[in-house]
């Protein structure tokens, strides 16, 4: 795990459909620009995302299989990053918790398989409860005006499939529906009922909230309400029997399409536990072929998530604090220069021949982010006489599209020749990350900024409590 208190990462995609995931579970998902379930950067209490809460109904003992939203102190702990999932690992008392995130590679949807095993000797039977807001919107939309975007969403259940949907109507005679979808598969046979709940107030109660809600009190039954409510979330409720070392596997999937039909294609194709296996297998190869174009290394994607943790959640080790302290200028100010100020900005400075190494490794992190669905602008800052080297322009037309190149969420080349000095000291102040200027490679500028002190350390094990689970490899692969 990453001995840092700042969240640490892991990207997924398969080019339409994105997820980000933190380390305490919580994340989002993405879906051709749109957020389907909501998220709010919020590095403190990283509390948005899709969760997944467990009961042990024997012991009436409750966790969820991230450290997120229940925030309880787990016996063990563990957070693996690989370049086609990511694996949380848990153990309470005599259950252990695995679970694993990866996105399917020909679906536009997002697989969370939880295998939980009892080491214990007495039969115990849980119960698995899904739980994320619905979006299905821009994010800056939602963010502004987050009530009223509720209202045009509608749920559904299909009793076939077992599934939840959710339809946000049209605004206007230009736009189509989108829709969302949510299903359950389970390893083992089961003669419960799936529960269900679509409306945020019934699942988390007056005045509560994702780490206590009103739905896991004993006894409480999901109000299996649909309809046009006023905050629709997901939430299905599987109930399982877990034998003396057994294992039951419980997974959720969720995803989002153009028509009712193809969402429920969806949930009728990820109903069959076997295809939950064949969409792991499936992301797996597809990230080997995808490292293989890119020309990366398993090292390489550990150290592109690093960076791309500082730009999902703004780390003030990587900023410019003198620049923040002396800038006049506002949003606009970077208009001239065609950056909108609406997506993060990421800051290399171009001083010496060694940061041409940086700003080459920097193109292929942003064509790896870039397809694992992170909007930003990286901007490329030459402030040496004479502007770019040949070696440098020639570095960025052969690793950049030319459909990326000085447009929006692409990359963008400046000479400080040709811009004012208040501009500069503009893109440094907005930058959530400046690098380069002669400070070594983007390794070596990470470790130095995350560099481990004892206090973050003991500040990191107050935050979590956590200790790692011996039986989950200790290191990322692919």
């Amino acid at each position: 795990m990453n001995e840092t208190i700042k969240p640490s990462v892991a990207l997924l995609s398969n080019s339409e459909y994105s997820v980000m995931v933190t380390d305490a579970g919580a994340g989002y998902s993405t879906w051709r620009g749109l957020d389907v379930t909501r998220w709010r950067e919020d590095a403190t209490r990283d509390c948005w995302g899709q969760f997944c809460y467990v009961r042990d109904v024997t012991a009436d003992r409750i966790w969820s299989v991230g450290y997120q939203p229940l925030c309880g102190v787990a016996d063990e702990y563990a957070f693996e990053v690989y370049a086609d999932r990511a694996e949380f690992a848990r153990r309470d008392g005599d259950v252990e918790t695995r679970w694993a995130v990866c996105v399917v590679p020909d679906a536009d949807c997002e697989v969370r398989a939880v295998t939980l095993v009892n080491h214990g000797n007495r039969l115990r039977e849980l119960e698995l409860t899904s739980f994320a807001e619905v979006c299905l919107n821009h994010r800056r939309a939602d963010q502004a005006h987050p009530a009223f975007a509720k209202l045009f969403l509608e749920t559904q259940f299909d009793v076939k499939s077992g599934a939840l949907l959710v339809r946000r109507r049209p605004r206007g005679a230009n736009e189509n529906p989108v829709w969302a979808i949510h299903v359950s598969a389970l390893s083992v046979p089961t003669n419960g009922a799936i529960e269900y709940e679509t409306d945020r107030v019934s699942f988390l109660g007056r005045g509560r909230t994702s780490a206590s809600p009103a739905a896991l009190d004993s006894g409480v039954r999901l109000s299996q309400t649909t309809g046009p409510v006023l905050d629709p979330v997901f939430s299905l409720r599987r109930r399982v029997r877990l034998e003396p070392k057994g294992s039951v596997r419980v997974a959720f999937v969720t995803g989002a399409a153009e028509t009712r039909e193809a969402a429920l294609k969806i949930a009728e194709r990820f109903r069959d536990p076997e295809a939950i296996d064949r969409a792991f297998n499936g992301a797996k190869k597809r990230c080997q072929d995808e490292l293989r174009e890119l020309s990366l290394t398993v090292d390489d994607v550990v150290l592109f998530n690093r960076l791309a943790a500082s730009v999902v959640f703004t780390n003030a080790q990587l900023r410019q604090a003198d620049a923040v302290a002396a800038n006049r200028l506002g949003q606009p100010g970077l208009w001239p220069h065609g950056i909108s100020g609406d997506l993060p900005i990421v800051l290399v400075q171009v001083k010496a021949a060694e940061d041409e190494l940086l700003v080459r490794q920097l193109i292929q992190w942003r064509a790896y982010t870039r397809r694992r669905g992170m909007e930003l602008d990286l901007v490329v800052l030459d402030q040496r006489a004479g502007g770019p080297s040949e070696q440098l322009r020639a570095a960025l037309q052969s690793g950049i599209d030319s459909e990326i190149l000085g447009k929006s969420g692409g990359v963008f080349v400046l000479s400080a020749e040709q811009i004012a000095a208040d501009h500069a000291g503009l893109l440094m102040a907005a930058a959530r990350a400046v690098l380069g200027g002669g400070r070594g490679s983007l390794a070596a500028q990470l470790d130095h900024c995350f560099a481990v002190t004892p206090l973050s350390r003991s500040r990191l094990r107050a935050r979590l409590q956590l200790r790692p689970l011996r039986s989950l490899p200790s290191r990322r692969k692919v």
